[in-house]
């Protein structure tokens, strides 16, 4: 199949998005943990805190949601970081069986994923938000939705839009937060899931939108490239992940991406643009490692004229004639951005381009407790590409 090109509009005002986090109903506080008991002391951004009993032969994760307790998690395996914490006092053991999702640069900072984490003594979790954020969250819906659009944006960068089948306008179905990410079942096959970050906003529901990188192989790539037609039905589960907006008005925010890595950004951009009466200063980073690659460059412009305050530098380790933007990795960027304690950052694209700029953003001067990461690893078996 030939990818057929469509052309969309974007949204210029909008609501803002109501926070959501995918796993469990109200919140109730679970029975405090008996005095003599091993416990976690589960600490949210805004200082509430909750104490569960703890097994030392169950994850953290797994002690939290058998006490009641509203967590983020999604894959439990270690490799969406959706459960990602900081451990604020005591020790832990993080077993990993494969890929993992936390950069050195974060278990240097005390950074854990829950679902990889075991504790035999009393131990402070630090929740990275806040406790109203996540009261009232829903579980993640499947839904059934009609592919309104592929195109091809780079030789290897598929821009995929659904609509959702059967969507009910009351801010509940499908409700996202900006960087989230959802599954996509490959059309024609029955256990067969990737994961992929939207780009587009609540507001723009129906319709989602996520690119695509294209892998060799790789089951979602042969489908879109090969059998993929508009009105085609496909399978979406979400929303899932925490890698979302953080901080208070006037904090610069930081975002640096590599690839389709931009995808969530963009939609934490746009976010900010029809959410807030006055969007944050923002500073972009968008790498790729040919400039013949680059897409978005359209999107990305018009963001320059909507937004007052938006600064965006291109990076290309290989650069076209004509390229207007940096020589190499968004590492080359980082001297120029002057980071500061202050600052909110945010990165996300391939793993090791992810753990290299979280370990320069420290070493520029960001706190770690304020430098998010969103790696998109290319497994073909449970993949965030």
């Amino acid at each position: 199949m030939q990818l057929r090109r469509h052309r969309r509009g974007v949204a210029q005002t909008g609501r803002p998005a109501r926070p959501r986090l995918p796993e469990q109903e109200a919140m109730t506080p679970p029975a405090p943990a008996a005095a003599t008991s091993t416990a976690a002391t589960f600490v949210y951004e805004d200082g509430v805190s909750r104490q569960v009993g703890i097994d030392p032969d169950k994850t953290l994760l797994d002690c939290a949601l058998a006490a009641g307790l509203e967590v983020g998690y999604q894959c439990r395996g270690g490799t969406c970081g959706t459960c990602i914490v900081r451990i604020g006092a005591g020790s832990i053991e993080q077993r990993f069986t494969g890929a993992s999702a936390l950069t050195t640069a974060e278990r240097n900072a005390g950074m854990a994923l829950m679902c990889r984490a075991y504790a035999d003594a009393d131990v402070r979790i630090e929740l990275p938000y806040t406790s109203t954020w996540t009261s009232g969250g829903g579980r993640p819906g499947l839904k059934s939705a009609t592919v309104t659009a592929v195109v091809a944006e780079a030789d290897d960068v598929v821009r995929l839009e659904v609509e959702l089948d059967d969507w009910v306008d009351d801010g509940e179905d499908f409700a996202f937060t900006p960087g989230q990410f959802a599954r996509v079942r490959v059309p024609g096959t029955d256990d067969q899931w990737r994961s992929y970050s939207m780009f587009t906003v609540p507001d723009d529901l129906p319709r989602v939108g996520f690119v695509v990188r294209l892998l060799p192989g790789g089951a979602m790539s042969d489908y879109l490239v090969s059998r993929c037609e508009i009105g085609d039905r496909v399978d979406l589960e979400g929303p899932f992940g925490s890698f979302t907006a953080r901080g208070h008005e006037g904090e610069r925010h930081i975002l640096i991406a590599g690839g389709t890595g931009l995808a969530p950004l963009l939609s934490i951009i746009d976010g900010f643009r029809l959410g807030t009466a006055k969007p944050p200063p923002i500073h972009l980073v968008f790498g790729v490692s040919d400039a013949a690659q680059l897409f978005f460059a359209e999107e990305l412009e018009l963001r320059r004229l909507w937004m007052k305050d938006i600064s965006i530098t291109l990076c290309a380790d290989r650069p076209a004639s004509g390229f207007q933007g940096r020589t190499g990795s968004p590492l080359v960027a980082l001297p120029d951005l002057h980071v500061t304690p202050d600052d909110r950052c945010y990165v996300s694209g391939p793993p090791a381009m992810v753990g290299a700029v979280a370990e320069a953003l420290l070493d520029h001067g960001a706190t770690a407790t304020r430098v998010y990461t969103e790696q998109f690893l290319a497994d073909k078996e449970s993949t965030h590409e």
